[in-house]
């Protein structure tokens, strides 16, 4: 919107990757299901909170995900900020890429575990890290307590991609167990959209624990974890946003396996939402006023102002990335600055994936012809505030 009169522009600000925002069925069965069920039983899912329509959705997601059983939460954030401490205690270990999300921070706080950060991808650090922590507990002589890596499979951060097979190698080689945030890849990633494993070919049960936001690619709300029956049952008197929230409305959960539906109907989603990446990276890719971390296949692309020989502050980078979004939406395109959280420690708020940037959001909604347009007014902005 620009001044007081609505226009319709080119959204690559939602996360809408998969184009199921504008999807009739979904506003069909919430309409339907609104209806029959009415908004939410205001209950907690081990009251009476839990209907055949969250069963239902939960089953979808074991079978698309792969997995023994799979367990929904009613707000996205909070599923693996409940997930962390359902499982880790005081006295565990947790190994954690110095890039992960605040949502991933706050439940490492609320775990009260022993934290050990390695470098942002690096994955000789963290195979450092690794070894030193087995050599102490082989000096220590103490009982093995449980340990875990945690991580994401692309990073919200700076839209980098985890480099699976080498964390399960050596999460195998040092027998840790590896928990995994796939809000950004499960719908986005490999043939089928079943995230990270299948992009990589890798057995899924190699990640011992899935995590993921339901908002992302299916367009609905709240968020899920994809384990083992066990694992899954645990969370369902240990998970405290499980066990002390009001369970998802079932127009939702319901959308979810709507959702899940299409996408397994429809795989010519995702090859039209990697068309629509590589056609922003062609483009903004040689321009060399910025930097993009992103990995060429996510499906969040950051944009970052190069410095080259000065010094930019963070302020005065916001200002210049605020200006390259006003003017883009002046000409029809709607972006964002990607938020940045101060993190839980200081150096968390230091690494190149912390410094300002514009967040780009692909989506399989727009033709090709409608993704070429707003590549070509992004590079036009950045061209005229940076060059300018």
């Amino acid at each position: 919107m620009t001044g007081t009169k609505p226009r319709r522009v080119l959204n690559l600000a939602s996360f809408n990757f998969t184009g199921l925002v504008e999807a009739p069925e979904l506003t069909t069965q919430a309409q339907s299901l609104l209806r029959e069920y009415g908004v939410g039983s205001c209950s907690p899912p081990g009251f009476y909170g839990t209907s055949d329509m969250h069963m239902k959705v939960e089953e979808s997601l074991a079978k698309f995900l792969r997995k023994e059983g799979a367990i929904v939460y009613s707000q996205g954030f909070s599923t693996i900020s409940s997930v962390i401490p359902a499982f880790c205690k005081r006295g565990d270990v947790i190994v954690v890429d110095s890039g992960v999300n605040f949502a991933i921070q706050k439940g490492l706080q609320l775990s009260r575990s022993n934290l050990y950060w390695y470098d942002h991808q690096d994955m000789k650090s963290l195979e450092s890290l690794l070894i030193h922590l087995n050599h102490e507990q082989a000096r220590s002589r103490k009982p093995l307590t449980r340990r875990f890596i945690v991580t994401e499979a692309v990073f919200e951060s700076d839209g980098t991609i985890s480099d699976l097979p080498r964390i399960v190698e050596l999460k195998n080689k040092f027998k840790f167990r590896l928990l995994m945030d796939e809000s950004f890849s499960v719908g986005t990633l490999g043939r089928n959209g079943r995230g990270l494993s299948e992009y990589y070919d890798i057995d899924p049960d190699h990640v011992d624990m899935v995590v993921g936001n339901l908002a992302t690619s299916f367009a609905t709300a709240g968020g899920f974890c994809a384990s083992t029956a066990e694992v899954v049952k645990h969370q369902r008197i240990n998970g405290l946003s499980f066990v002390f929230s009001a369970a998802m409305p079932v127009m939702m959960a319901n959308g979810t396996s709507v959702a899940l539906s299409k996408l397994e109907q429809e795989p010519g989603l995702f090859p039209a939402l990697q068309k629509n990446i590589q056609i922003l990276r062609h483009v903004l890719d040689p321009m060399d006023t910025i930097t993009i971390p992103s990995d060429p296949n996510s499906p969040l692309i950051h944009v970052q102002i190069r410095s080259n020989d000065r010094f930019l502050p963070r302020k005065e980078q916001e200002r210049l990335l605020r200006l390259i979004e006003r003017l883009a939406l002046n000409q029809g395109v709607l972006l964002c600055q990607s938020p940045h959280l101060a993190g839980i420690r200081p150096e968390l708020n230091e690494g190149q994936w912390a410094q300002p940037s514009l967040r780009i959001a692909a989506t399989s909604a727009l033709s090709e012809a409608e993704t070429r347009q707003a590549a070509d007014i992004i590079r036009a902005s950045i061209t005229s505030v940076l060059n300018g």
